[in-house]
């Protein structure tokens, strides 16, 4: 009789991620488990309804196609003015869930600016590579239409919330005369929470059952990896009540980026989760949100 093997996590000494266990490496990255699903559930509730009050208070172009699929959408609110930033965020969710129209609260904390919430496409139906480069889509089109929504093309700032987070940090390495024809960078700064920059522990980790990422996807979707020549300013931010390993992702994402000379500053925010960290930046005098507004020139 052939015996069943041993879970990873029950044998003595086995570790698939630096000094992790499997059960440790899918305790640090399961964050729903991390605050409870009420918890989180109830900071989607609270970001939706606010979204919804700012959507209707501001009003908002919504379900504005940049590609041929569903997914591909955005809700933009016009600046007051010509020639005003852009301010383009880039929901979380684990590449599966989330929702632009849950993002539309922070419309109202860069006022002075065009906003745009981005929408892609979900795994398992695209990989995280097609997400990718939806999300560099959707910055081009942004930059194509600027003008129409009183922002500049020029003048563009990605900010993202968990794999948003990674999603706009590979936008920011974009080869965008290569890819779009754009001559020049249009991407002047990006602001990111609790992401994930490195994704060989996402792939290791039980995420990887709707992720489906190999070895060399992960490598090629992970900033760590691929970051861009330009430095530019950055915010890295992440909630000081978050897993090690988010924690980790975070500074190790911080350090690289000052390591190529970007001026990033960094915010461990007390007092926040993984799940109501991003809320911070509805708060402009959070000196988080300060900082991400500084370098938006509002």
């Amino acid at each position: 009789m052939v015996s069943k093997p041993a879970a990873p996590w029950r044998i003595k000494g086995k570790r698939v991620y630096r000094s992790f266990s499997q059960r440790e490496l899918d305790t640090e990255y399961d964050v729903e488990a991390a605050v409870g699903a009420d918890e989180h559930q109830a900071c989607r509730a609270a970001a939706m309804a606010d979204s919804i009050r700012v959507r209707d208070a501001r009003g908002a172009t919504t379900d504005v196609p940049y590609g041929p699929t569903e997914g591909q959408r955005l809700d933009v609110f016009a600046a007051p003015a010509p020639a005003a930033p852009v301010a383009v965020y880039i929901h979380g969710g684990y590449w599966k869930s989330g929702s632009k129209e849950s993002c539309l609260l922070f419309a109202e904390t860069f006022a002075g600016a065009a906003y745009v919430s981005v929408e892609y496409d979900r795994v398992p139906d695209v990989p995280v590579a097609e997400i990718v480069r939806q999300c560099r889509a959707a910055v081009a089109w942004v930059h194509e239409h600027a003008a129409e929504f009183n922002g500049d093309p020029a003048n563009i700032h990605v900010l993202g919330h968990s794999v948003g987070g990674q999603l706009t940090a590979m936008v920011a390495a974009t080869d965008w005369r290569g890819e779009y024809g754009i001559a020049a960078d249009p991407v002047r700064s990006i602001a990111v929470t609790s992401g994930v920059y490195d994704l060989e522990p996402v792939r290791l980790s039980f995420a990887n059952v709707w992720a489906r990422l190999d070895r060399a996807a992960a490598t090629a979707a992970s900033p760590i990896f691929n970051l861009p020549a330009r430095p530019r300013p950055a915010v890295v931010g992440w909630g000081a009540d978050e897993t090690a390993e988010f924690r980790r992702q975070s500074q190790d994402f911080a350090v690289a980026l000052q390591a190529r000379g970007w001026p990033c500053r960094t915010f461990a925010v007390e007092g926040r989760h993984h799940f109501d960290v991003a809320r911070t930046l509805a708060d402009a005098a959070h000196p988080m949100t300060r900082a991400v507004l500084d370098n938006m020139g509002l």
